[in-house]
């Protein structure tokens, strides 16, 4: 009788009619985990092809693995609901397929015509900032994934910032990418692109 996501407790054993001890094999602390934002203003990140495309080139599977984290873990390209969570109650996320994003970035113009690897379009590469909280195990998570957009032709660069500055950044909207954790305010005009 072991659960996954909870606190532990008892649960009702229907075989034998009893409550049982449940033991907790995992929990998450913040069910909207680990996320990478890109500012959709920004002109790189306009093309929803594109932030589809950057999606499509990291394997979220292997950043769970980086990090020792349960291979199962929900992956979520969405908002959704503490209760939806709980429920595990969310869309289906986007596969790991860099054929599928070397594709997307083609067809929004995004092409590597003299052969350097780096994707650009009318004579500008695509390279871009990534502000990194030096906590929680970000900077490692930025390297991998910085490694595997490298692959598709793109180019992020890290910048390591105390996590109460990328928060503050992402609020005000200064910067280009971003990794953090949860969704900011969801409205008009805010950071998140919803």
């Amino acid at each position: 009788n072991k659960v996954t996501g909870g606190n532990g407790g008892y649960g009702y054993n229907a075989a034998t009619g009893q409550e049982d001890a449940l033991e907790a094999l995992y929990q998450s602390l913040n069910p909207r985990g680990m996320a990478i934002y890109w500012k959709c203003d920004h002109p790189l990140f306009r093309d929803a092809r594109v932030r589809r495309a950057l999606t499509l080139a990291i394997d979220r599977r292997e950043l769970l693995g980086l990090l020792n984290l349960p291979s199962d873990l929900p992956i979520t390209d969405g908002i959704f609901t503490d209760s939806q969570f709980r429920r595990r109650q969310f869309s289906e996320p986007l596969p790991y397929d860099p054929v599928q994003a070397r594709a997307l970035l083609e067809a929004a113009g995004w092409q590597d015509r003299d052969g350097d690897g780096v994707r650009k379009q009318a004579g500008r590469p695509f390279h871009f900032t990534a502000i990194v909280p030096g906590n929680l195990r970000f900077d490692r998570l930025a390297v991998d994934v910085q490694a595997q957009l490298r692959k598709v032709g793109v180019l992020m660069e890290i910048l390591v910032l105390d996590g109460e500055v990328v928060k503050r950044r992402l609020s005000a909207g200064d910067f280009e990418a971003a990794f953090n954790t949860g969704y900011g305010p969801i409205g008009r005009n805010n950071f998140s692109g919803y």
